[in-house]
């Protein structure tokens, strides 16, 4: 039996036997960036296929981060475009990967056994109400969004700007892979 785990794996969209062809690598890193939390680019061109595949991620609403690079270096021209624009976070030290992408606090929320908290149905709607008693009743106060509109019986779009106004009033957070838990 084949275990990817030990054994590696290998996802691809090309037959087997295709070569690592260069015009392959746009439709290789489509993939990459879908699977991925966020793209890091360490060094990119103006253009090339580094700045592909943070287009690519930006259009998954994936996060990106660039590492900038020395002024006038050509290679480290599209990492600065993208900080400039504001299309890529800055990446100076792991631990900006972690907070942009809320690894740090994911590890928090997971890691201690929370006690449960009383919330005052006047602060609240009944429809956020509603999210606070199922995120309550999740493992590790914690759900992912469209488990949370199913057990809430309300619409996904509803719950994702519910949310939005939860986490504003530092009430949830939003963690990876759009689960939502309480802090």
């Amino acid at each position: 039996m084949f275990d990817c785990v030990t054994q590696g794996g290998l996802l691809t969209e090309f037959p087997f036997g295709t070569q690592p062809d260069k015009y392959n690598f746009p439709s290789r890193n489509r993939i990459i960036a879908g699977l991925s939390d966020g793209t890091v680019l360490v060094e990119a061109a103006k253009k090339g296929g580094a700045l592909i595949t943070a287009d690519l991620a930006l259009g998954y609403d994936r996060d990106v981060l660039a590492v900038p690079g020395p002024l006038g270096s050509l290679a480290s021209e599209g990492c600065h475009d993208l900080i400039k624009a504001n299309r890529a976070a800055l990446y100076s030290e792991p631990a900006d990967i972690e907070q942009l992408l809320n690894w740090d606090l994911a590890l928090h929320l997971t890691g201690k056994p929370k006690s449960p908290t009383t919330y005052d149905p006047l602060d609240f709607t009944p429809e956020e109400l509603q999210l606070l008693l199922v995120l309550q009743a999740a493992p590790n106060r914690e759900e992912h969004l469209d488990t949370l509109a199913w057990k809430a019986q309300q619409p996904v779009h509803q719950v994702a700007s519910l949310l939005l106004g939860l986490e504003f009033r530092s009430i949830l957070k939003a963690l990876p892979g759009k689960r939502f838990g309480l802090l």
